[in-house]
């Protein structure tokens, strides 16, 4: 279908907006994928985790993902004026730190670039989005720890 079909057609035929579901509270197996951002608004890394399994859930009653379902975490690692966003970097220290651990020294960015699709184990935890956000109810991944095989 064509963008002038879309735009000339039936309300109808537009897909429903898919609904936004973070991996639940727990242990899951996962392909992390690493993305470099620069944008006006974002300096820092994407970081795209391909669900493979889960291991251990919190909630027994929780459902585990789709294989292959994607969860990205955005890590805005500077602020506007350049300065450290502290909880960014943490976090992201904490990934880097991991991929030493598990491949060996290199630049953050070598250590990103050379292990695209990388496996892991990641704890998670889920986080609301707080009361400045549109919807200040939503749930989001938070990453408790990783550790890549």
């Amino acid at each position: 279908m064509t963008l002038d079909e879309l735009l000339n057609g039936s309300v109808d035929n537009l897909a429903d907006k898919p609904e936004f579901k973070p991996y639940p509270p727990g242990v899951h197996g996962v392909a992390v994928f690493f993305k470099e951002k620069k944008e006006k608004d974002f300096q820092g890394v994407e970081i795209r985790f391909s669900y493979a399994e889960a291991v251990e859930l919190k909630n027994p009653e929780d459902q585990a993902p789709e294989a292959k379902a994607e969860q990205v975490l955005q890590l805005n690692l500077l602020a506007e004026n350049e300065t450290q966003r502290e909880f960014a970097q943490g976090t992201y220290k904490d990934i880097v730190q991991a991929l030493i651990a598990r491949f060996g020294v290199g630049s953050p960015r070598d250590l990103m670039n050379n292990n695209q699709g990388a496996g892991a184990i990641i704890t998670t935890g889920l986080r609301k989005a707080g009361k400045k956000a549109s919807n200040p109810d939503a749930q989001y991944l938070e990453l408790l720890k990783i550790e890549f095989a």
